[in-house]
């Protein structure tokens, strides 16, 4: 059967992992190359940050499903989406690396995730352990918890299975909610002190390195600290 699919690459994929994966879109949700989506990935279909690059028509079986449209537009047209298939073919970077360049600089997607109580669980009284420790914490609390509360207020490592075991057996229910980040663009700026026009006006003993970033304020004057660290090849 002919369904509406998206190829999609990952953000954060390793090398290895790092292709185009088919996805089903659901009906009723709206898609467009160049837009962000979220998707179930792995053995545990945990939920993955990607873009989609591709939407076509093609078979669908086994295919899974898209979780959600992160944009309403797309962020990348047809021309900057065979940008980014270049670089990552001339570069060796991963796609969405290559994707990331293109992006406006900040922007990004905060993936949060919150659990709560599908009903009272009678099925606690059985439970021992993390698990019991789970129950009752989201008891005491009422209402939907965020994953990394969660895990903070039981001392729970992020890689625990007890939260996904209990959402198979059907007592808790994981929500995911993806919120956009958009960063403002701030750069710190340097300069010297008030007095100094050259290297010979620092009366202190300095180290090499630092000699060659006050050489390097002396002629430019002021630049960000990202770029005193390049051209003076040092550290922060």
């Amino acid at each position: 059967m002919m369904v509406q699919t998206a190829r999609v690459a990952l953000e954060n994929a390793s090398l290895q992992y790092d292709r185009l994966y088919s996805y089903r879109v659901p009906e009723g949700m709206s898609l467009l190359a160049g837009c962000r989506v979220t998707v179930p990935f792995g053995a545990g279909n945990r939920t993955r940050l990607g873009i989609a690059m591709e939407v076509s028509q093609e078979e669908g079986e086994g295919l899974k499903s898209l979780s959600s449209v992160v944009d309403t537009a797309p962020l990348l047209n047809g021309e900057l989406l065979g940008l980014a298939r270049w670089l990552r073919e001339n570069t060796f970077c991963c796609y969405y690396d290559a994707v990331r360049t293109l992006l406006p600089p900040g922007m990004g997607v905060d993936l949060r995730y919150t659990y709560e109580l599908s009903r009272e669980p009678q099925e606690a009284l059985t439970l021992e352990g993390d698990q019991k420790r789970i129950i009752e914490y989201l008891q005491g609390r009422g209402k939907p918890v965020r994953e990394e509360t969660l895990l903070a207020a039981l001392g729970l490592a992020a890689d625990s299975p007890c939260l996904q075991d209990l959402c198979r057996a059907g007592i808790l229910l994981k929500s995911q909610e993806a919120r956009q980040k958009i960063l403002d663009g701030r750069q710190v700026m340097v300069r010297l002190e008030d007095g100094i026009q050259e290297l010979s006006d620092v009366t202190a003993k300095i180290t090499a390195k630092q000699r060659d970033v006050v050489q390097l304020l002396c002629e430019t004057g002021e630049a960000s600290v990202k770029e005193v660290c390049y051209f003076a090849a040092v550290g922060r």
